[in-house]
């Protein structure tokens, strides 16, 4: 079923007034608040729009765009065919012609901080959201309090969906995705499951608005169902913002057979399996391209395509020609494809290689749907001119296990921190990333002053920031297990 904007054809009003009908029995009063607030915020989404002018009867297109994000989950630079990979994936390569890819994209090194950054516009060493990952058998999540993007956007008249992976918080019920801003949530909460039974540590985790459910089917087509169904049944003239939160490609790695046609080729049975998860995430973003297009709504709408982080090398991923991958503050680790298609606004076929970040993503969606970011933001808006000249200044983070990164952005300048608190080891690296993007030459010992100046600058912003402390324990409790259902994590 599908969250609905109004009775469907023969239904009761009765069923459709919560906005959507439940396929299973609400079993918690929290289930009941959400069809509460699903009907409350259906009513302001309608009134904002004519409030604030959001409608258009004439055409019926809403004067603010429509946004859909599609969040992609550790795929790297040469995981797409546009960059000359291995990589079958004809709609990505597509949106690529029809948008701006900006060639200079960096992201987070992991799934939760770049998560985070997105949707709220903020560093996620600033949101403690860098000192391991957000298991449910801790309380890391996004800081209560911490205004989020559709919070900003509900009050600008959006109804926001979010489609698939949350990972910002599953320990405590407030800090699920339906009271951080989003209207309707199907998918699960934690970082990854598996593809066929959405279980994760023996436990399932999959629901629709705090409603677990027990459905057949591949998880990536499951969401681009839910995506397509969501495009076709809104009303044009409420703006929309649809996050269609993939998991694919991350590990566990599992994909229907039909996705492995066309990589025979590949004899690396990783590279091969990772390739056709690949396959199945673009054939999903080719269905969300096409829902668009048969609903009215793609002319109205700014697209967003991204991925996290960087890949894993060593699970079929690859960030050639670049550096590390994922959980580095490498090249490999931070920089991923982000295209951008927004008809009569931008530019098709073209590209940006100015350095952005994932914090712009924020204050771009904000700023296209008529929100005011405020200066000083970490973020700017991708679709405003840049100013000539400008230098913007970079930092990066990720602790897990033994070892901390740092890594720096500064004009053409790129350094690198590692230090593993295990077997007391320092390592600091110095690129030019104008004349070496790929980072195969350190310049530490060539150019001390500016090593000495870039690592100064790193290491006093990561003690500002709390982070030349070791990470804290992430490993799985040995006195935890998992619940049945990760719906009851937070009951």
């Amino acid at each position: 079923m599908v969250a609905r904007y109004g009775p469907a054809a023969g239904a009761s009003a009765e069923s459709n007034r919560s906005g959507y009908s439940p396929t299973r029995t609400m079993r918690t009063p929290d289930a009941l608040h959400g069809a509460f607030r699903g009907l409350v915020y259906l009513w302001l989404g309608v009134l904002g729009s004519l409030q604030l002018g959001c409608s258009d009867r004439g055409s019926g297109s809403p004067a603010r765009p429509h946004l859909v994000v599609i969040l992609v989950d550790d795929l790297g630079w040469n995981d797409v065919g546009f960059h000359g990979g291995q990589a079958l994936t004809p709609r990505i390569d597509e949106l690529r012609g029809q948008g701006r890819e900006e060639t200079c994209f960096y992201a987070f090194p992991t799934c939760s901080p770049s998560r985070a950054a997105l949707l709220t516009g903020e560093v996620p060493m600033d949101l403690d959201m860098v000192r391991g990952p957000v298991n449910p058998w801790n309380l890391r999540e996004l800081p209560a309090g911490q205004r989020t993007l559709p919070e900003t956007l509900s009050e600008l008249g959006y109804q926001c969906f979010l489609l698939g992976k949350w990972h910002l918080g599953i320990a405590r019920r407030e800090s699920w995705p339906d009271r951080r801003g989003f209207h309707h949530f199907y998918g699960l909460l934690g970082g990854a499951a598996d593809y066929f039974d959405r279980r994760r540590h023996g436990g399932l985790d999959w629901q629709r608005d705090g409603v677990s459910l027990e459905e057949q089917g591949y998880t990536t087509d499951l969401l681009a169902d839910e995506a397509v169904r969501v495009l076709e049944e809104h009303d044009r003239r409420i703006p929309l913002f649809l996050m269609l939160s993939l998991t694919a490609p991350h590990v566990p790695l599992a994909a229907p057979a039909e996705l492995d046609a066309g990589l025979e080729g590949i004899t690396d049975p990783d590279r091969r399996k990772f390739l056709a998860v690949v396959a199945g995430l673009d054939r999903a973003t080719g269905r969300v391209l096409d829902a668009l297009e048969s609903s009215g709504l793609a002319e109205d709408t700014l697209v967003v395509f991204v991925s996290d982080n960087g890949a894993e090398p060593g699970h079929g991923g690859s960030n050639l020609p670049f550096r590390g991958g994922k959980a580095t503050t490498f090249e490999g680790g931070l920089r991923v494809p982000l295209i951008l298609r927004w008809p009569g606004r931008i530019d098709p076929a073209s590209t940006s290689d100015r350095p952005v970040w994932m914090p712009d993503l924020f204050a771009t969606l904000a700023t296209a749907a008529g929100a005011t970011v405020p200066m000083g933001a970490s973020g700017q808006d991708l679709l405003a001119q840049s100013p000539e000249g400008e230098a913007r200044e970079f930092f990066f983070s990720h602790q897990s296990g033994s070892a901390s990164w740092l890594g720096t952005v500064q004009g053409k300048w790129k350094g690198v921190w590692h230090r593993d608190w295990a077997e007391d080891k320092e390592d600091f690296w110095l690129f030019d990333l104008e004349e070496d993007p790929t980072e195969k030459n350190d310049l530490a010992q060539l150019r001390p002053a500016v090593a000495r100046r870039i690592r100064e600058a790193m290491i006093e912003w990561g003690d500002g920031s709390g982070l030349l402390m070791p990470p804290g324990p992430s490993p799985q409790p040995s006195n935890w297990s998992p619940p049945g259902d990760w719906a009851d994590l937070a009951r």
